[in-house]
């Protein structure tokens, strides 16, 4: 039972909120005007600890015990699929975008809304790589076909003379330096004929290329 010392609108509200828990009268009490000591839940992770400014571990519940209806909202069903989870508290909005696209995030909330666009088009370092690509030394623009086709005429109509090709010459490589100290390579297939970047002086085996829409040696000129 609630007694309240006057009528209150958003009692209801806040009983509600996902936020909000029932702790049991000692555990609020031991507690006084400062922080809780002791963590009541009933979802599937369990509280493990609080470093101020620095993050808050939570980990697996293994006696968690889920509800059978489908998720829904705040309600139904819930899973624990990983081991353990850490909220880290970035206060600049900058950083937080740019450590999901480094990967030291996998999830960042509260972001700018005009970022948007940028975040739809991350890529993996072998998709960036292995992305269409434009090429130029001044006069013709070499543009691969799976370029769109409105690019295409973006380009033509701000006066660029656009030659389609299949692919465009030379290969690309790079390397992603992880937090953790380690580091990811990734290489394009593209070469001047299609051998792979690195190889050169023809075919790694006898009729093999590494064009996805072209399986046989050209012809000599």
């Amino acid at each position: 039972m609630l007694s309240l010392k006057q009528p209150s609108a958003s009692l209801l509200f806040g009983l509600a909120e996902p936020h909000g828990a029932v702790y049991p009268k000692e555990v609020v009490e031991a507690a006084g005007e400062g922080p809780l000591k002791e963590y009541t839940g009933t979802g599937p992770y369990r509280f493990i600890e609080h470093r101020p400014d620095r993050h808050l571990k939570l980990a697996r519940f293994k006696d968690y015990v889920a509800r059978n209806e489908p998720a829904s909202g705040f309600g139904g069903k819930r899973v624990a699929y990983v081991d353990e989870i850490l909220f880290m508290p970035v206060a600049d909005t900058a950083g937080r975008l740019a450590g999901v696209e480094t990967g030291e995030y996998h999830h960042g909330m509260f972001v700018k809304q005009d970022s948007y666009e940028r975040i739809k088009s991350l890529l993996q370092l072998q998709e960036a790589v292995e992305a269409p690509r434009v090429w130029t030394q001044g006069q013709e623009l070499e543009v691969e076909a799976a370029v769109g086709e409105d690019v295409h005429a973006g380009l033509a109509a701000r006066g660029h003379h656009v030659v389609p090709v299949a692919h465009v010459a030379g290969g690309m490589g790079a390397i992603a330096f992880e937090a953790d100290g380690t580091f990811t390579g990734a290489s394009c297939w593209r070469a001047a004929d299609g051998t792979p970047v690195g190889l050169g002086g023809g075919y790694a085996r006898p009729g093999i290329r590494f064009w996805p829409d072209r399986r046989t040696p050209p012809s000599p000129a």
